[in-house]
C-alpha cells in the first residue's frame, strides 16, 4: 500500500499527539502510523518500506523526543535518517509550544536533517482545527501527488539524482536517481523545476513542450554535477574558514606568547630593579667632599655617586638633595639619579614623606618624593615634619605648627618653638617664657 504521510513519532508523551493527528490527517490522506499498521511482527522492513513509499515524513517533536537518539539503535533516529535517504519531505511539528530545541546532544547528521527544516506548530487545543489546516495546506499538500488517472501522454523521466518535481511551481511528485520516474501530462507547454532533495539550493528549470499526436516522450535532467559542485565549494569554504580560523589561532597564540614573554621581562627587570633599590636603601652612604665638589661614598670609602654636586644633604628616605652648578637645589636617589630637578633655592632632607623647598621669593614649602608641592611657598621659616606637624614662621615672624595638608592646626602666635617630640612641643611666648604645648595647641606645663 502507498501511503501520503508517515507519522514518526516518540511512543512516551507523544503517542496521544500522534493518534489526534492522524484522525485529522485520513480526512484527505492515506497515512502511516505504525501504532497501528504493524500486525505481524516485521518491525524494520514494513518501517523502511513504508517511509520509502511516503512522500511526507512528519516528526512530532513531543517533549524529549530527540533525546535518545544519541543512541544509533534509537528507532526514532533511524526513521529520520531513512527518511532522508529517501528525499521524503520532512516536516518537523512541535506541539502547543512543548518543544525545548534541539539537544546538544544531537549528533550532526540528524541536526542537519531536522534543523534545515521549517517547524510547524500544532495546537492541540481551542486551535488545533486552524493550525492542522495549515499544516495539511503549506506543508503536506505540496507534496502529495496521486495519479488518478493515466490518461494524458506518458512522460518517462530520468534523472541523476533525488529532486522533486514542480509544474508552475506547483509540487508534481518526488523523482528518483537510478528509477523510470513516470508522470501523465497533456498536450501543452509546461515550465518544470526540478529542485534537489539532497541540496534545495540546486535548481533546473526547463519549458517543456508536448505536441498532440504522441504516446511518450522522454526527459532527461542533470543534477548530480552542479550539487558536487555546490558541495565541493561548500567544502573549500568550510576548510577555508578552518585554516583562517586556525591561522588565527596560531596568530593569536604567539601574541600572546610573546606578550608573556615582554611581561615576563619587565617582571623580572622590575624585580631586579625593585632589588637593587632594596640594596640601595640598606646602603648608608656618607657624603664625601673631591676638588671642591660633593658626591657619595659607602662605609668602606668605595665611591658611589661621583663627586659633581656643589653642595649635598645627607640621604634621608631614600634621596639626598644636592646642590647644581647654577646654584640650585634637587634630588637624588641612591644610584645617582636626579628624581626632582634642581629648581629650588634651598632644599632640607625629607621627612615624613615630604621636604622643605625655597623658591625663589625666599618663601617656603613642601613637595612629596615626585616633587610636587603638596604645600605652597608661603611662609618665612619652616622646619621638618615631626609627628604629623610642621613647624612654620608667618610674615609677622610668629611661630605656629601646620599639617600635611597646610591646614594652620596651631595659630601663629609664638616667638620661638621647637618640634613636636613624644606628643609635646615647647613654645615660647612674648615673655620669653618656655611652655608645653599638645597637638591642639593647648598648653599643658611651664619649662
Amino acid at each position: 500500500m502507498k501511503y501520503d504521510v508517515f507519522i514518526s513519532y516518540r511512543r512516551e508523551g507523544g503517542d496521544k499527539y500522534a493518534r489526534t493527528i492522524q484522525q485529522a490527517l485520513e480526512k484527505q490522506y492515506r497515512v502511516f502510523l505504525d501504532f497501528d499498521e504493524l500486525k505481524d511482527g516485521v518491525f524494520d522492513q514494513r518501517i523502511i518500506d513504508a517511509i520509502s513509499e511516503s512522500p511526507v515524513f512528519l516528526l512530532i517533536l513531543s517533549r524529549g523526543a530527540l533525546d535518545r537518539c544519541v543512541n544509533e539503535n534509537d528507532w526514532v533516529r533511524q526513521e529520520i535518517l531513512q527518511a532522508v535517504k529517501c528525499g521524503c519531505h520532512i516536516v518537523p511539528v512541535t506541539i502547543d509550544d512543548t518543544f525545548e530545541g534541539l539537544p546538544a546532544s544531537l549528533p550532526e547528521e540528524l541536526r542537519r536533517a531536522v534543523g534545515q527544516h521549517q517547524f510547524s506548530e500544532i495546537q492541540m487545543k481551542t486551535l488545533f482545527k486552524a493550525s492542522m489546516e495549515q499544516l495539511m495546506r503549506d506543508r503536506i499538500a505540496p507534496y502529495v501527488h496521486r495519479e488518478e488517472t493515466t490518461s494524458g501522454i506518458e512522460i518517462h523521466i530520468d534523472v541523476d539524482a533525488d529532486c522533486d518535481l514542480f509544474r508552475f511551481k506547483t509540487f508534481i511528485r518526488h523523482l528518483k536517481a537510478g528509477e523510470d520516474n513516470v508522470i501523465h501530462l497533456s498536450p501543452g507547454k509546461y515550465k518544470l523545476d526540478f529542485i534537489s532533495t539532497q541540496e534545495p539550493e540546486v535548481k533546473n528549470s526547463m519549458v517543456y513542450s508536448l505536441a498532440p499526436g504522441i504516446s511518450c516522450d522522454f526527459i532527461e535532467m542533470a543534477l548530480k554535477t552542479h550539487i558536487e559542485e555546490l558541495v565541493a565549494k561548500r567544502k573549500a569554504a568550510a576548510e577555508e574558514e578552518a585554516r583562517r580560523k586556525a591561522e588565527e589561532e596560531a596568530r593569536r597564540k604567539a601574541e600572546e606568547e610573546i606578550r608573556k614573554a615582554e611581561e615576563e621581562k619587565k617582571r623580572k627587570a622590575e624585580e631586579e630593579k625593585q632589588k637593587r633599590l632594596e640594596a640601595l636603601e640598606k646602603l648608608k652612604l656618607t657624603p664625601i667632599k673631591n676638588n671642591g665638589k660633593y658626591g657619595f661614598a659607602d662605609k668602606i670609602g668605595k665611591v658611589v655617586i661621583p663627586c659633581q654636586w656643589k653642595d649635598t644633604r645627607t640621604f634621608s628616605e631614600g634621596l639626598a638633595a644636592v646642590r647644581d652648578a647654577s646654584g640650585k637645589w634637587g634630588f637624588i636617589d641612591k644610584t645617582g639619579k636626579v628624581v626632582i630637578p634642581c629648581q629650588w633655592e634651598n632644599a632640607c632632607s625629607f621627612s615624613e614623606g615630604l621636604a622643605r623647598v625655597q623658591d625663589a621669593s625666599g618663601k617656603w614649602g613642601y613637595i612629596d618624593k615626585t616633587g610636587k608641592v603638596v604645600i605652597p611657598c608661603q611662609w618665612k621659616d619652616a622646619w621638618n615634619f615631626s609627628e604629623g606637624l610642621a613647624l612654620v614662621k608667618d610674615a609677622n615672624e610668629k611661630w605656629g605648627f601646620i599639617d600635611k595638608t597646610g591646614k594652620v592646626v596651631i595659630p601663629c602666635q609664638w616667638e620661638n618653638a621647637r618640634t613636636f617630640s613624644e606628643g609635646f612641643a615647647l613654645v615660647c611666648d612674648d615673655n620669653g617664657k618656655w611652655w608645653r604645648i599638645d597637638k591642639t595647641g593647648k598648653v599643658v606645663s611651664e619649662v
